[in-house]
């Protein structure tokens, strides 16, 4: 599999109490963007079970000119198998 289009979680806090200029997460999420994956963020009250496997309802990360201009996109149900990876913020 190709790194394109890989998929990265980040559980983080609402986007509107970050420090999108500081903020590691999103630094973070704004660099696997400009190289072709794709982030996505997600509450910690978004994942739940079904069955045995953990699921989570995850927005797609877009971002403009640099990481200030981000919006989230409609929840995705997704499971965190689909994730190449996962990050989450204390």
């Amino acid at each position: 599999m190709t790194k394109m289009g890989l998929k990265h979680l980040f559980i983080i806090n609402p986007l509107g109490k970050l420090n999108l200029k500081i903020d590691t997460s999103m630094n973070l999420a704004f660099a696997l963007n400009a190289m072709g994956m794709k982030p996505f963020m997600a509450l910690q009250t978004d994942l739940y079970a079904r069955a045995s496997e953990v699921r989570v309802k995850a927005s797609p990360l877009h971002f403009g000119q640099d990481v200030t201009q981000l919006a989230a996109g409609e929840q995705e149900d997704l499971g965190l198998s689909e994730f190449a990876s996962v990050q989450m913020r204390q």
